[in-house]
């Protein structure tokens, strides 16, 4: 199973959005935890950061892009970083 297939089925992801360099996820919440001013995302978009990976969120949506030259090879270990950072938040968050 690729990554971006797993990544889809993670108990934490309500949906992935996958297109060239553009993987966008949408971390499942409801509430006040969903929608455009939400902070629901906050912990894992820093322990990204901590990883060197910087992300454009949007509430609990969360858009990761590679520039056209990115190797295949650091697109894949930016992926296995999300859904290394991905268990730790569902672990957290018990979604």
């Amino acid at each position: 199973m690729d990554l971006v297939t797993q990544i889809s089925f993670h108990h934490t992801v309500h949906r992935v959005v996958a297109l060239g360099t553009l993987c966008a996820l949408e971390l499942r919440a409801e509430g006040h935890n969903a929608g455009y001013a939400s902070l629901y995302s906050r912990s894992l978009l820093q322990n990204l950061r901590e990883d060197g990976i910087y992300t454009r969120p949007l509430g609990n949506v969360i858009y990761l892009m590679c520039g056209p030259c990115t190797s295949p090879q650091t697109c894949r270990q930016l992926l296995e970083i999300l859904y290394k950072r991905l268990e730790e938040f569902g672990q957290a968050n018990q979604v």
